[in-house]
């Protein structure tokens, strides 16, 4: 079944918008299209970061057997070597 969908008007700067006709011209479909599924993965970017989150906090709770002190430094020690290893992953570091 076909979701409805609703019209809206944006502005987008200049090279914006000639980089999102191009992609849709590789793509071989639509301008909608292309900023449909980009909206799309960000926002399920954004649910995934939520539930990483909640994740990280339970385990670090458990991993500290309830010292919530211990568990949020555990919690700024993962993150921080998470974001080293993004850093190293995307050649920065």
């Amino acid at each position: 079944m076909k979701m409805p969908k609703e019209r809206i008007s944006l502005r987008l700067h200049l090279g914006l918008a000639r980089w999102l006709r191009r992609e849709a011209a590789a793509r071989h479909t639509t301008v909608s299209a292309v900023i449909e599924d980009c909206v799309r993965r960000e926002r399920d970017m954004e649910r995934a970061e939520v539930f990483a989150r909640a994740a990280l906090k339970g385990v670090c709770l458990v991993l500290a057997r309830g010292d919530k002190e211990r568990a949020k430094e555990l919690e700024r020690e993962l993150a921080a070597e998470a974001l080293a290893e993004v850093k190293g992953a995307r050649g920065g570091g």
